[in-house]
């Protein structure tokens, strides 16, 4: 359901659909004891309403079958809608059992284009598509062809229908609802076709024995249909994969529709004949549009054939999956049946003729030259297979050698095979090759293969080939790498290095000698493994990691090139051990980078004292990415040491492997060779982001937290950079870290519904450290190796301040989030912290200001994880450790039972050995580095969008370190009790509730949106020409700081002017003040403070000037400061008495009878005795004045305007005036000054 917005006026209107029949309909009822035919009727769905069905027609039958309905479908619409997918299916009714689902028109009719294109929607044909009929509808091929009629094998009717839309006035009946229509005979437009097929000859057939002819193969036929009309060709023999068709085949003057979108599809199907039936094996398809020629040219000449790939009919399911499905050599064009200035026979006759051509074939040696493979599919369960490469060819075959447990073999190996193919290049047929992955036990597993064109190859001949070999000029054609499929193009990975050469014999019995080698030239290199250790390692089964250790191999394995291990470790823990080991491998390595073999990493662990090995996991690496040249020019796929490679910020997210190659299929990046980082140069001097960069760092100053007062920044936020972003993308990361995989990833056939289709290929943990290609062994490394080599304890701190933008969880839309920091696998209880007794209730926005200590060594555990979980009251608080990691497992959006809302993850190693990390934050007047302030995205496993986000910060401070900084306090100040009083003292021009002019007023007054704890004044009756005196105080308690997020909680006072009678008051006017930023003003400073109080100049003694009064930044009110200002005390009020108490001491100060300046003081004394006795008694007449309602307003308040709203116009109206004054205090300052009131009224000393 979408909501619309109110302003939009939505409109009723009818989508109407009508169906006039269906035709050449299959039988769906044939059994041995009934007579065919099908009891059909059509579905329709639009929008979310009820499914509407026509009436059900039976028809008996046993193909062809024809139902007429005409009947209308109307389905209410209001317009504008976000519905525009219209389905329509055709299901046969059974009297006994379920209906069975004969067809879905796929794809959807759109309402929108229905709705711009009217006349393209009258009297349409909808043609149907799905499965073979008399096969199990139920098995998982019939009910994907059902539900993607795009794959489906055969051809099962059609639908004539119109779309439409009508206006809401033409329909008594605005629910859906059924019409029928008079029955009228319509006849589409419709158009004479032919279509022609011309077969030559198939390779890689499917071979079957002959059920009636013994020891040879049953002989296969070819199918041509578009609709209901089809022609077969002759049945042919099968030599070892090969048919010779040789034949012409068409369908002549066809009636269809004249529109090409509505013409059926054309099938090719490849039959074989059983003792009763034909069964349509494999199958071709192909849109008429595709097919069809027109214009003269294109009518009289006939283009080459082209290879088809057949596809197996999986219903029948008469494969294996390694089995070839068949090619074809033909030629199909669909004609104007009607075209002027034509012969029939004619054209036939030149078609037949070019069939039956007679194809001279020439003797050839084909060498298949397969040097690597690359990311092959894991077909074991440890995540490696034993490969090896199978090539047919127009009977032929042969294979490489099988490589054991890698999933990236160097074969470097030529098949030759003998082959007789055809002179002309146009009818050469297609190469096959098959990877499989060999088992000791069982068969062995198809993973995938590919097919190429002979084409396509370079052809040379036998005496050529055997001169240039026998000078040593021989050497194979590049080769390139060719992409691997399972059925088809995508569905798998993997890659292969081939290259081919086609070379012509002499004379059939010339011996053509394949290549001596293919492998490239070489260079002695080192490859050096800066082993750090492993991460997150994951056990095999049941049993826990042990002692892990690594094995290292590059390129083929020989005598000379030996595998080489790591020292098994369980320190710091088994599942994040370090190696801390430097290996350096000498390698032969390829001068051309495309030859560059990978380094094959593989994990084991040890068991029962080391008698079982089993394989934790495995991974790859590319160093054709690691060789600065190929060939002596520089490589384009060359990654720098000290560049950073591109961040995968999900950790949730299988990245899958680079299949990324040299070159040619290397992907286009744009234009960029600058980091998209800042450099820590910059972070460290907190200049602003330059454009082009991906972060931006921010002032301390606008932090988004803090007011704009820079005086007012916390302490730990002063001469901290912030950074919008991840420091990540701004870092190099000193370690490369590769994700290591265990299972079996062989994809299996779409349809396959067995447990072998689930693929269990998976990440285990992460191997880390750096591979890089030396050209001696002594070059110098990257960082300190002592410092690598040798692990150090640190203290590490998380002070994490807030969250942003948290995605909700709970029902009313918020979540009550707390946190869960962990360090490593968070097995040890010191490594983990959850705050969950501390969760925040029902907001998106938490501020938590925590830190969080750990103490670790470096290298080690440094996976810093931080998650946010959204407290459960009903959920388990705790589980033992095995039981909590199987059903975090299992559920994965859940810890203990609270939602998991997003985590992130820290790698505390990459930053610790970063030399820009460790120059973040660094100041000249202060050892002390304060790094800057980051907000990082947390990610789910649910989802690839970001869940919300935390800013925080990270320390990692060395032993030295830890022992001279202190943590910081980031907590949030406590909350505090205010009070808010109010003084309402009169009310003018308030307009009358009746006719007679006189109001019974009062006001009634509430903070915060708490109506219910209102208070009223007392009732001024019978106020005259809207005037009415009140003198009325109110205290109203409030709780500071306010909670932002809570429109409940926002400081805004509400006034309401009422009229009391006798059934009922009526409410006359009101108006609101916000508080906001004077109660931030008050909770900052912990004064009172007085909202409309009048700025006072102060006059200094001896002086004649006014000191600077700067001007009030308030729009609400003139004399009104906003919270940024100063607080001022509470001026007394005007009905106050002031008095002015002199010192004696002062007075009676004795002085030089002769001084010079005596009488000056005295006089000036004198002057200001007068002068406050002269105030004195001003202001006891104000108050007087006053209390009579005489005098002028106190200089505390001001007038707020009181509006109405117009019934009739909805626009406000001025309705009054209310005279007020706000003071705001502190709970206990307003306890105190009570006391002090109540103390001196009753002459009792304050401190009793």
């Amino acid at each position: 359901m979408v909501l619309v917005p109110p302003r939009v006026t939505q409109t009723l209107s009818f989508l109407v659909i009508t169906i006039y029949r269906a035709e050449e309909l299959p039988d769906m009822d044939y059994s041995m004891m009934m007579h065919g035919g099908i009891d059909g009727y059509i579905r329709a769905y639009f929008a979310g309403q009820d499914v509407l069905e026509t009436k059900k027609v039976t028809v008996k039958g046993s193909e062809n079958l024809q139902l007429t309905y005409n009947q209308e479908l109307w389905f209410p619409v209001l317009l504008p809608t976000m519905s525009d997918n219209i389905f329509l299916s055709v299901w046969d009714w059974d009297m006994t059992a379920t209906d069975q689902l004969l067809a879905n028109v796929l794809p959807p009719f759109s309402f929108k284009q229905v709705q711009r294109y009217p006349d393209l929607f009258k009297h349409v044909w909808a043609n149907l598509y799905g499965p073979p009929v008399g096969y199990d509808a139920n098995s998982v091929p019939s009910q994907f062809m059902l539900n993607h009629p795009g794959d489906a094998s055969m051809y099962r009717g059609r639908i004539l229908l119109s779309l439409r839309t009508e206006n809401g006035l033409h329909s008594v009946n605005d629910d859906a609802h059924l019409r029928t229509v008079l029955n009228t005979d319509v006849r589409p437009i419709m158009k004479r076709y032919t279509l022609r097929a011309a077969l030559f000859y198939g390779t890689e057939i499917p071979v079957f024995t002959s059920n009636t002819n013994w020891n040879r193969n049953a002989r296969m036929s070819l199918k041509i249909s578009v609709g209901r009309h089809s022609v077969e060709s002759s049945r042919v023999h099968n030599l070892s994969g090969i048919c010779h068709f040789n034949q012409y085949l068409d369908i002549v003057d066809v009636e269809l529709p004249s529109s090409l979108d509505q013409v059926p599809d054309v099938f090719v199907h490849l039959v074989r004949q059983t003792m009763s039936e034909s069964r349509c094996i494999c199958f071709a398809r192909f849109k008429a549009h595709d097919l069809f020629g027109q214009g003269s040219e294109a009518l009289t000449t006939i283009v080459p054939p082209q290879w088809v790939v057949l596809n197996e009919d999986k219903v029948l399911n008469e494969l294996k999956d390694h089995d070839f499905n068949g090619n074809i050599l033909m030629n199909l064009r669909l004609e104007d049946a009607v075209e002027i200035g034509r012969n029939e026979e004619e054209v036939a006759q030149c078609w037949r003729q070019y069939a039956s051509t007679t194809v001279q074939y020439m003797k050839y040696v084909l060498f298949v030259h397969v040097f690597q493979g690359k990311c092959l599919p894991a077909a074991d369960v440890d995540g490696l297979l034993d490969p090896y490469v199978k090539v047919v060819c127009v009977g032929s075959e042969g294979r490489v050698s099988t490589r054991m447990s890698t999933r990236d073999p160097c074969f470097y190996e030529t098949v030759v095979l003998d082959v007789e193919l055809p002179k002309d290049e146009k009818f050469l047929p297609k190469v096959s090759l098959q990877i499989y992955d060999w088992d000791r036990y069982d068969a062995d597993d198809y993973v995938g293969g590919l097919k190429l064109s002979l084409g396509e190859f370079p052809q040379m001949s036998s005496s050529d080939y055997s001169k240039t070999r026998s000078s040593g000029e021989y050497s194979a054609p590049r080769p390139k790498w060719f992409p691997i499929s399972y059925e088809k193009s995508g569905d798998t990975q993997g890659e292969l290095l081939l290259s081919f050469d086609l070379i012509k014999k002499d004379t059939p019995g010339t011996v053509v000698e394949p290549p001596k080698s293919i492998r490239p030239p070489t260079e002695d290199t080192f490859v050096e493994i800066m082993s750090l250790g492993c991460r997150g390692l994951q056990p095999t089964g049941f049993t826990p990691i042990n002692t892990p250790f690594a094995k290292f191999e590059v390129g083929e394995i020989t005598k000379t090139n030996l595998p080489k291990f790591t020292n098994p470790s369980s320190k710091p823990s088994s599942r994040n051990p370090n190696f801390l080991q430097r290996v350096v491998i000498p390698v032969k390595m390829p001068i051309d980078a495309l030859f560059a073999p990978r380094l094959n990493i593989t994990v084991y662990d040890q068991l029962f004292g080391g008698f079982y090995k089993p394989v934790i996991g495995v991974c790859s690496v590319d160093l054709s990415k690691k060789m600065p040249s190929s060939n002596g020019q520089p490589n384009p796929l060359y990654i720098d040491e000290g560049s950073k490679s591109a961040r995968r910020r999900n950790p949730y997210v299988d990245y899958g492997d680079d299949l990324s190659t040299f070159p040619g299929t290397v992907a286009s990046e744009a234009p960029c060779t600058q980091s998209s980082g800042i450099s820590a140069e910059v972070l460290a001097s907190g200049e602003p982001r330059k454009q082009g960069t991906a972060v931006e760092v921010i002032s301390p100053s606008s932090f988004a937290v803090f007011d704009d007062d820079e005086d007012e920044l916390p302490h730990y936020m002063h001469q901290r950079d912030v950074v919008n972003g991840e420091l990540e993308d701004t870092l190099d990361s000193p370690f490369e870290t590769f994700a290591l995989f265990r299972g079996s990833m062989a994809t299996h056939s779409r349809f396959d519904s067995s447990d072998q289709s689930s693929m269990n290929y998976r990440s285990v943990g992460k191997f880390k450290g750096t591979v890089r290609i030396l050209k001696t062994r002594d070059e110098p490394s990257l960082f300190d190796l002592d410092q690598f080599l040798n692990p150090r304890p640190y203290l590490i701190r998380v002070y994490v301040l807030d969250a942003l933008n948290l995605i909700p969880k709970d029902v009313n839309n918020r979540c009550d989030p707390y946190l869960r920091v962990s360090l490593g696998d968070g097995r040890r209880h010191e490594q983990v912290f959850s705050d969950r007794s501390n969760h925040q209730s029902e907001t998106l926005t938490p501020k938590f200001h925590k830190m969080y200590e750990f103490k670790t060594d470096l290298p080690g555990a440094s996976e810093l994880k931080l998650e946010v979980l959204d407290y459960d009251f009903f959920a388990i608080p705790a589980f033992p450790t095995g039981l909590s990691k199987a059903l975090g497992t299992a559920i994965e959006s859940t810890v203990y039972g609270d939602d998991f809302v997003g985590a992130t993850l820290i790698d505390l190693e990459d930053r610790w050995f970063d030399e820009k990390w460790q120059n973040l934050g660094g100041r000249v007047d202060c050892s002390e580095r304060r790094k800057p302030l980051e907000v990082r995205s947390l990610f789910a496993p649910s989802s690839t969008l970001p869940q919300g986000s935390l800013r925080l910060w990270v320390d990692i401070l060395s032993g030295a370190e830890m022992k001279v900084a202190k943590p910081l306090d980031i907590s949030l100040p406590p909350s505090q009790m205010f009070e808010v009083r109010v003084v309402i003292y009169k009310a003018k021009n308030v307009t009358a509730g009746d006719f007679t002019d006189l109001s019974d007023l009062f006001v009634k007054c509430w903070l915060q949106n708490r109506d219910d704890k209102s208070q009223i004044t007392d009732t001024h009756w019978r106020a005259k020409h809207g005037r009415a005196s009140f003198n009325w105080r109110m205290k109203f308690d409030i709780e500071l700081p306010l909670d932002p997020e809570r429109e409940a909680d926002r400081g805004c006072l509400h006034f309401q002017m009422w009229d009391r009678d006798v059934v009922y008051d009526d409410c006359l006017a009101d108006s609101v003040v916000d508080l906001t930023p004077f109660l931030k003003t008050a909770f900052k400073t912990g004064q009172p403070v007085n909202v409309f109080a009048k700025p006072k100049p102060v006059r200094f003694r001896g002086s004649e000037m006014m000191p600077y009064e700067k001007p009030s930044r308030g729009s609400g009110y003139a004399a009104t400061e906003d919270a940024t200002s100063a607080p001022r005390l509470r001026p007394a009020r005007s009905d106050e008495v002031v008095l002015s108490i002199s010192n004696e001491d002062e007075r009676n100060t004795d002085k030089p009878l002769l001084s010079e300046n005596h009488a000056s003081d005295d006089d000036n004394e004198t002057d200001e005795e007068d002068d406050a006795s002269m105030e004195n008694a001003k202001s006891l007449v104000k108050s007087f004045l006053h209390r009579l309602g005489m005098g002028d307003d106190p200089e505390d308040t001001s007038w707020l305007t009181m509006t109405t709203r117009d019934s009739r116009t909805g626009d406000r109206l001025r309705a009054g005036e209310l005279l007020v004054s706000l003071e705001i205090l502190p709970k206990h300052l307003a306890e105190s000054l009570w006391i002090a009131y109540t103390s001196l009224q009753c002459g009792i000393p304050a401190t009793c």
